[in-house]
């Protein structure tokens, strides 16, 4: 074999091993790509629904402070829209279950809500006879519990992402 088939040699397997390289970053890049998305599309959305979630309890908790100081209609107008807003964002978290547990702290959610949603409308129905003891006893002790799972959706999903960002990280 003479020099030039040598170098030429040479030039073919340096001209392999950097195609190899390159085919081999470019799935690196994607498989990192891949891991990315799965964190938005697996817990962002989750994330963002119990924060949206914990907002609007909150303010359908105000709705019935409201209610206590006698403003109904500001009371009433606040507790439907927030109501609707922490709705929406239940059924997009109901639909987003993608970490072990979650399943449950939606079904605790679910329950609580619904009983919260019973306990406000009887809460409203009594009119003048409502005092402020009746928030206290009926209303707030199940505001701060379904606010706690809301916490504990929030958290399960933040730990899921930084998880999964950990994996991205030992891929790239």
């Amino acid at each position: 074999m003479n020099l030039r088939n040598k170098l030429l040699l040479s030039f073919l397997i340096f001209i392999a091993a950097l195609v190899a390289l390159g085919v081999w970053s470019a799935l690196s890049l994607r498989e990192l790509g891949d891991v990315s998305r799965r964190i938005i599309a697996h817990n962002y959305d989750s994330v963002v629904a119990a924060q949206d979630m914990k907002e609007s309890l909150e303010r359908m908790d105000s709705a019935a402070l409201f209610l206590l100081l006698g403003d109904r209609n500001r009371a009433m107008a606040q507790f439907n829209q927030h109501r609707a807003r922490f709705d929406a964002a239940f059924e997009k978290a109901a639909g987003n279950i993608t970490e072990p547990g979650e399943a449950e702290i939606i079904d605790a959610i679910r329950s609580d809500r619904d009983e919260y949603y019973r306990r406000f409308e009887t809460f409203i129905a009594e009119g003048e006879r409502r005092r402020p003891d009746d928030y206290f006893r009926r209303l707030e002790p199940l505001f701060n519990k379904i606010r706690a799972e809301c916490d504990q959706l929030l958290q399960l999903n933040q730990r899921a992402m930084a998880a999964k960002s950990e994996q991205a990280a030992g891929v790239a």
